[in-house]
């Protein structure tokens, strides 16, 4: 990332201030000539803005300037901006990506740590209050359909600037038009570029003949500052061109004249240095983006051909780039080569289509060797980043060689856990596409990438359509890889979680316990593959009311992961330390559940981000942690920002019904009833959405809206709600399971407050007794049943079933103080409720 930062020195407003952030600007052209005009007009239109923002575009034929004249605008005025900011804009789906990047600096987080859409929302609607920055210049570059911005342009204050080729421009925004250069202005920029003195005459030839466009005079001028070639003879060579080979050989776009120019810059590089020619051919089929120098180092192409011989010499490699910048074929700045799209355009036709696949296969083999195989680990995503732009344009999909393959699934999971899904979506559509066309045998990427779609499809579609998808796959890789494969493990392990959010929670444990035995068989217990499906048995465990077992699992991975030296992600480590927290506080240890939880939520902000999908899920558990403990007020606090920041970042995210239902039940502890029930209302709307109707954490999560029903006084559909879920839960868990059993003491008390105490007793008398089964007599959700039945009892004569000791023993757990404990004395009965842990 390129973003510079001022020093305050100066003022705002006076020459010489710089701005405080100046992100990604294109290097100042020292040849830059006339446009005052134009510079004047934007300069009048902008900087007279006062309030709304009224966006300005340069529109105009490629090659004619635009994009320089928007760098020399930013140069020129930028002490007028506390922020400048530039934004590739020729491939929509990238734009995001590049405002999110914008986050960091605007105090909103880390991108990294966050959805890329929601966080580019987020830098929109920070520029549109002006927070922090109410002087702002944002310039969209090389722009197609107005529509691709609409979400992009901020309201209300700030500046933006549009370059484009497109005219529908003129009817949406203020537009400056870009025509060529007049006469006098070619003529002062050829004696620039060619650093000595041309006669007006001869350099008023040369203009006319290249229709004075400012990209083919750049060419020509470079022609001869470098080869020393004087007007006469290079407007000879050009009339020596055949005119029909240029008609068939130029592009409809752009003018002959252009691409008689580059004819000759090309056939003068070919001269200086074959291999640089070649070198420059091989860019023409990356995309219009920068292309990152390291590209030619880190990758390689695997044949007998010139390209490969020049990439493996690192002195002849350096030669050729530094010759195609002389040439002003392309620039070279910030260890990028910048090859403009009318360049790319020209190379490729003078190119026999019949080599196209040959140089489209070397950019794929480049993208291959040059990209990080890990994927998951956070270092490696800016290099993932720069390679993104060129997978589309170089028709990488196409690719039929493995580890070409192998990249594109990769990509596709950078993408996702980078926050991306969008892109990561289109891609993987892609990559299906053209694969299920072209399948190769032994080759597992096409299983790969179904099971990243599957991955993708549980938050745009839901689980059953990830689940269906996967276990398609996961049949198809077993019969033709066997069982322990890494496709088919890889597989397995994420089956697993798609059981869980379908809700069969007895049949995700059964297949996570085969798919452990299957790892350790092939990785053993040490390796972090397999700690990774030992996590997911601890899940699987804590969904089946079997915490204690859970609890020692997610203490085992907890400690495998946090000492490990390699292999293991920060997301893991905070995964796995927020599973151990969760265990603990589902087994009554409220103490250390909280500091654990405490200890990983700084942790997950310090390492990933405070809005990190990973660490917004340790937050909800934080918030409940301090809800259980009595710290209702911190509590609140807390989970109100969590969930406003999952909702504004991952508002499909499947976790957002979690944070919903722990905001719900904060606010009923503080007795919030109103907003609690309007919380989760929503919440139980998305869970049929998200999950399936009737999911298990539908109907527990029902009974959380039936608690609220009773506390406003509506028992009568407390218990209606009630009698539904706990039919549901105990048909789907049976009734020992924990969420059954919390509905059912809740629905006791719906009976108690309508005066069926013999009902009430007699529920709640089976409810403690199973929990005594299930949990043991001194656990705190035993404690509580046992509580509210003694209650029950003692208002029908049949004694105080245990009261006191029940009291004594809860309040040794949780301490006299509190909260739960003042209310029992006070008369009241308690009302367990549920919290969803993440699937």
């Amino acid at each position: 990332m390129n973003v510079c930062y001022g020093d305050g020195v100066t003022q705002r407003g006076e020459l010489g201030y710089v701005p405080r952030v100046w992100g990604k600007v294109p290097l100042r052209n020292r040849n830059f000539t006339g446009r005052e005009r134009e510079l004047e007009l934007l300069k009048q239109s902008l900087v007279g803005q006062q309030t709304a923002v009224v966006p300005q575009a340069l529109r105009g034929m490629g090659g004619v300037g635009k994009t320089q004249l928007a760098v020399e605008y930013a140069h020129r005025n930028k002490h007028r901006y506390d922020l400048v900011w530039w934004i590739p804009a020729d491939q929509p789906s990238l734009i995001a990506s590049t405002i999110a990047a914008l986050s960091p600096e605007l105090g909103l987080g880390d991108v990294n740590a966050q959805g890329v859409r929601e966080t580019a929302a987020a830098v929109i609607n920070a520029l549109r209050r002006g927070e922090p920055y109410g002087n702002w210049l944002l310039i969209f570059d090389n722009a197609g359909e107005p529509r691709d911005l609409d979400e992009f342009i901020p309201a209300d204050s700030g500046h933006v600037l549009i370059t484009s080729r497109n005219p529908d421009w003129k009817t949406r925004v203020e537009t400056v038009e870009v025509d060529v250069f007049d006469r006098a202005e070619s003529i002062e920029f050829l004696n620039r570029r060619v650093r000595r003195q041309l006669g007006d005459a001869e350099a008023s030839r040369l203009a006319e003949r290249l229709g004075d466009l400012p990209l083919a005079l750049e060419q020509a001028g470079a022609l001869q500052a470098e080869a020393a070639m004087e007007i006469g003879e290079y407007l000879e060579l050009l009339a020596q061109k055949p005119t029909e080979a240029m008609g068939l050989l130029a592009p409809p776009d752009y003018p002959q004249s252009m691409a008689d120019a580059w004819l000759l810059s090309t056939q003068g590089l070919e001269r200086a240095l074959p291999e640089a020619l070649e070198l420059l051919k091989v860019c023409a089929f990356f995309g219009p983006e920068p292309i990152p120098v390291d590209i030619f180092r880190r990758g390689s192409v695997h044949d007998d051909s010139l390209l490969s011989r020049t990439l493996s010499d690192p002195v002849r490699r350096s030669m050729a780039i530094r010759m195609i910048g002389k040439f002003a074929l392309a620039t070279i700045e910030d260890r990028q080569i910048h090859v403009h799209r009318l360049v790319q355009s020209f190379l490729k036709d003078t190119i026999d289509p019949a080599e196209y696949d040959s140089y489209k296969h070397h950019v794929h083999q480049l993208l291959a060797g040059a990209a990080p195989t890990d994927p998951d680990q956070e270092s490696r995503w800016p290099q993932f980043a720069e390679l993104v732009p060129h997978v589309r344009p170089s028709e990488l999909a196409a690719c039929a060689t493995p580890k070409v393959r192998q990249f594109a699934v990769n990509l596709v999971r950078y993408l996702i856990s980078y926050g991306d899904t969008a892109s990561a979506r289109a891609f993987v559509d892609d990559f299906i596409s053209a694969w299920e066309d072209k399948p190769l045998d032994g080759d597992p990427s096409l299983l790969i990438a179904r099971n990243r779609l599957a991955s993708i499809l549980r938050v745009e579609e839901g689980y059953e359509a990830a689940y269906r998808l996967r276990a398609e796959a996961l049949q198809q890789a077993r019969n033709e890889f066997g069982p322990v494969h890494p496709v088919t493990l890889a597989l397995q392990v994420a089956l697993g979680t798609d059981l869980r959010g379908l809700g069969d929670f007895a049949g995700a444990l059964a297949h996570d316990t085969e798919a452990r035995r299957r790892h350790e068989e092939v990785f053993g217990t040490e390796h972090p593959r397999t700690w990774n499906i030992v996590h997911n048995q601890a899940l699987d465990l804590v969904v089946n009311s079997r915490y204690p077992e859970a609890r020692e699992q997610h203490r085992q991975i907890f400690e495998l992961q946090s000492g490990a030296t390699s292999g293991v992600s920060k997301i893991e480590v905070l995964t796995s330390w927020g599973g151990l927290a969760r265990a603990l506080r589902l087994c009554g240890d409220l103490d250390e559940a909280r500091f654990l939880s405490e200890d990983a939520y700084d942790f997950g902000k310090e390492a990933l981000g405070s809005e990190h999908l990973r660490t917004l899920q340790v937050g909800i558990d934080l918030s409940i942690a301090l809800r259980r403990a009595g710290e209702h007020d911190e509590a609140l606090s807390l989970i109100r920002q969590v969930h406003a920041s999952h909702a504004a970042r991952f508002p499909r995210d499947p976790q957002i019904l979690s944070s919903a239902n722990a905001l719900a039940n904060a606010l009923r502890m503080v007795g919030e009833f109103d907003e609690a029930a309007q919380i989760m209302y929503l919440a139980l709307t998305g869970y049929p959405l998200m999950y399936r109707e009737g999911h298990p954490y539908a109907l527990a999560s029902a009974g959380n809206a039936a608690i609220l029903h009773r506390l406003r006084g509506d028992v009568a559909e407390a218990r209606r709600i009630n009698e539904t879920s706990l039919a549901g839960l105990r048909e789907q868990l049976g009734f020992a399971h924990d969420y059954t059993l919390t509905v059912a003491v809740n629905l006791a008390s719906d009976l108690s407050a309508l005066g069926l105490l013999d009902e009430a007793c007699e529920l709640g008398q089976r409810c403690h007794t199973a929990y005594l089964t299930l949990f043991g007599p001194d656990d705190p959700a035993t404690l509580v049943a046992g509580l509210n039945l003694a209650r029950d009892l003692q208002a029908t004569g049949r004694g105080d079933g245990g009261f006191d000791i029940s009291l004594e023993l809860l309040a040794g757990r949780r301490g006299a103080d509190h909260p739960e404990i003042v209310d029992v004395r006070a008369g009241h009965r308690l009302n367990p409720d549920f919290d969803a842990p993440p699937i």
